[in-house]
């Protein structure tokens, strides 16, 4: 079954969740890393903060190996709801999300301030 996922980023962890998604640490994970990795390429980062992703769950309580085991770690707020098939949310990326995150905290991007206009 399908579902709509709607979830928080827990920003103190952004960096940490970027990393295992590229190295291949997430995706080597049974058994649903491949998936969560190929969620996390479809999600959006939307304006009211909250990341949104459809996501593959086989499991009779939607989502509960890919919550307990990763994403409790790095989102909050989850909200899951049953679709018909996958979503193609607007917004950026989530993917190039965590990577602006990366790059201030590593100084190489200015950081704006919630409500702050940007260049």
């Amino acid at each position: 079954m399908i579902y709509e996922v709607s979830a928080v980023l827990i920003t103190e962890n952004a960096i940490e969740f970027r990393r295992i998604l590229k190295d291949g640490t997430l995706r080597q994970e049974n058994p649903d890393g491949r998936e969560i990795c190929e969620s996390m390429m479809r999600a959006r980062f939307q304006d009211s903060g909250r990341v949104h992703w459809t996501q593959t769950s086989f499991s009779a309580e939607p989502l509960k190996y890919e919550i307990e085991s990763v994403y409790q770690y790095y989102f909050e707020d989850i909200q899951l709801s049953a679709v018909d098939g996958h979503i193609s949310f607007h917004g950026p990326m989530f993917m190039d999300h965590l990577l602006v995150l990366e790059l201030q905290e590593l100084g190489q991007l200015p950081r704006f301030d919630e409500g702050e206009p940007r260049p």
